[in-house]
């Protein structure tokens, strides 16, 4: 946006819910900084706010928002988490408890530099360049913790927080910390309600003993997705007639392609707006990796690979176990959304502490966009509702400008807004 940036009501009226994470003078920096991240174009560091903005401070004062003012990205992430329990409509399961779904995973930025902490090649098998294939990119890597929310026509992801992956190889022996383990960190760190049914959506790479055994002494269900080959048993039989040495703890080995071919049926599932014809079989067994019963679901679709499902949950069906993990594509749009529109890889710091406060607040700007999304026109997109808020931004600077009473005079200048909610979010 080519003119300076004035935040309209309705972004200002939703960063209130912040307040006791900051002093007073770092609240308004922190309207400032969120503010840019949510609305402005380019690169979204220190300088780039008090440039894009109307009545900006020094330059200096929001590069220290990250790495000196006295406030704690994780009581930040803490009061996102308590806003979208409290704002959001939580569906409940037969118990009365509020359902809710969780995804994690782990993205790789870019970065350039030695002088930043964690920077290494980390794999990335997404990351092609244009006639060859490039599989480790030279960045951070970001383990994420996001909320999903499923509405009628698509699944939306909440960034709530994420850790720092650094190697082995790059720190300290008793400070290191793998994905497993900063994912259930993540996990951990999510304080709620104990009447609470949370169900965490992961993708393969997460299909670990160490991560199915975390998240269930969590309390929590785990959705993942297994390899074709996984070695999974029928549960041990019961013991008849006592004998010599240890009980069974596994039955026969199942041979997972042989059980699909004669065990398959069809249905639909409903993805976001699309209904799609599948065909499934599901059987409950022991996975050899969890040693503990699972629900197992072999789903293929056309123009799709066949898939092979976990849940740790038996109560959810094979077709609500099917739509629940489809949902999760909704993180990898996050990532993007995060990348393109909200600055997640934009810092130029180099201590620690001052990155992860960065990527809170691109989280709360990510978060809080999505949220309006929902709240009032979930048809359009993330990008959609980014340009409305600049143009609320656009009309608010006006007022800022020239004055209220003067613009009401040039209704017509309004009209040449197309989004109808344009006028309630710049309070014309």
């Amino acid at each position: 946006m080519s003119q300076p940036l004035v935040l309209p009501k309705v972004i200002t009226s939703m960063l209130e819910s912040f307040v006791p994470v900051f002093t007073k003078p770092s609240f308004q920096t922190f309207c400032h900084y969120v503010g840019a991240l949510m609305l402005g174009e380019g690169r979204r560091t220190g300088t780039a706010v008090a440039r894009q903005l109307a009545g900006a401070k020094s330059p200096g004062v929001y590069a220290r928002l990250c790495s000196r003012a006295r406030w704690s990205a994780a009581e930040l992430s803490a009061r996102l988490w308590v806003l979208l329990q409290a704002v959001l409509p939580w569906p409940r399961d037969a118990a009365g408890r509020p359902v809710i779904w969780v995804a994690i995973d782990d993205s790789v930025l870019a970065k350039t530099g030695a002088k930043q902490p964690g920077l290494a090649y980390h794999f990335h098998p997404d990351g092609a360049d244009p006639g060859r294939l490039r599989r480790f990119l030279y960045g951070h890597c970001w383990v994420m913790l996001g909320l999903i929310w499923p509405t009628a026509t698509r699944a939306l992801c909440f960034p709530l927080r994420a850790a720092l992956y650094v190697r082995s190889k790059d720190c300290a022996s008793t400070d290191f910390q793998n994905k497993i383990a900063l994912a259930l960190g993540l996990l951990q760190a999510v304080r709620g309600p104990k009447a609470i049914c949370l169900r965490v959506l992961a993708d393969g790479g997460y299909a670990t003993t160490d991560f199915l055994l975390g998240v269930r002494k969590l309390g929590h269900h785990a959705i993942t997705r297994l390899k074709h080959n996984a070695n999974l048993c029928w549960p041990a039989p019961v013991p008849g007639e006592k004998r010599r040495g240890r009980p069974r703890l596994y039955g026969a080995k199942i041979d997972l392609a042989a059980y699909h071919a004669s065990h398959s049926r069809p249905a639909r599932v409903q993805i976001g707006q699309q209904s799609y014809l599948a065909t499934y079989s599901s059987l409950d067994a022991v996975p050899r990796r969890f040693g503990r019963l699972c629900r197992i679901v072999i789903v293929e679709m056309r123009n799709h690979k066949r898939a092979v499902l976990l849940s740790t949950d038996l109560t959810l069906s094979p077709v609500e176990i099917i739509e629940a993990y489809a949902t999760r594509f909704a993180i990898e749009l996050a990532f993007r959304d995060l990348k393109q529109r909200f600055g997640w890889g934009h810092y130029q710091v180099r201590s620690r502490p001052a990155i992860e406060r960065h990527v809170a607040l691109s989280f709360v700007a990510a978060s809080l966009t999505t949220l309006l999304l929902v709240q009032r026109d979930e048809q359009q997109t993330i990008g959609q509702m980014r340009h409305a808020l600049q143009q609320a931004a656009l009309l608010a600077w006006i007022f800022y400008a020239i004055g209220k009473n003067a613009l009401h005079r040039k209704n017509h200048l309004i009209k040449q807004f197309q989004h109808p909610l344009l006028g309630e979010m710049a309070e014309v």
